[in-house]
């Protein structure tokens, strides 16, 4: 068994995985855990089937007796040493997940704004495979004293075919970040994107310098 997280699955929850498996007529199939939203005090998660072949290069890959589990890079940061049962509760029943694991909170505005970075870092521009920060398109990132944040940011060109969605998109995955209680998003046009604004790093992934 390969198990770099120390992931643990109660006899029932591996039941039910392997039942939800049998189910899709595909042996193929894997479970993916991921951790989809950070509240002040817990995690939410979220459990699916899908191929394995739908791997993606940073998963973590836990191989038990009857099944494998995918795991994305930034879940797996925060559950090492979880447990995995199948609870029933309130005519409700599903997986549910003992963690040892805490939120890290912020203790200041700079971690804060950081948070928020990293986040809209899994926000990516529909035409060019860049994520939005590093693509030049987040101008600025400011929080009051309530830590309402005001995001400043541009599109490539005012026509572009997101600009009803990607800013609407970054709004979310803000909100999304601990501590933070409100995101108002500023579009500017002023100055115009240009393809200096993208980071040194992207610039090499889409083959620019």
């Amino acid at each position: 068994m390969n198990n770099p997280l120390n992931i643990s699955f109660s006899d029932l929850a591996k039941e039910k995985v392997c039942a939800f498996i049998e189910a899709s007529n595909k042996e193929t199939m894997v479970l993916r855990i991921q951790i989809t939203e950070t509240l002040i005090d817990k995690f939410k998660y979220y459990f699916s089937l899908e191929e394995a072949h739908q791997k993606k290069p940073d998963d973590v890959v836990i191989q038990f007796k009857n099944f494998s589990t995918y795991i994305d890079a930034k879940s797996a940061q925060n559950l090492h040493g979880a447990k995995v049962d199948w609870k029933q509760q309130d005519n409700m029943e599903g997986f549910a997940i003992e963690n040892p694991n805490k939120p890290k909170l912020p203790s200041n505005n700079e971690e804060l704004e950081q948070l928020i970075v990293e986040e809209l870092k899994t926000v990516y521009d529909p035409e060019i495979p860049v994520n939005v920060y590093d693509l030049g398109l987040i101008y600025n990132i400011s929080l009051d004293k309530d830590n309402i944040a005001t995001i400043t940011m541009t599109l490539t060109t005012p026509n572009c075919p997101a600009a009803e969605t990607l800013p609407a998109e970054i709004e979310q995955k803000a909100k999304g970040v601990p501590t933070v209680k409100d995101v108002k998003i500023d579009l500017t046009w002023e100055p115009p994107w240009h393809k200096d604004m993208i980071s040194e790093a992207a610039k090499l992934e889409l083959g620019l310098m």
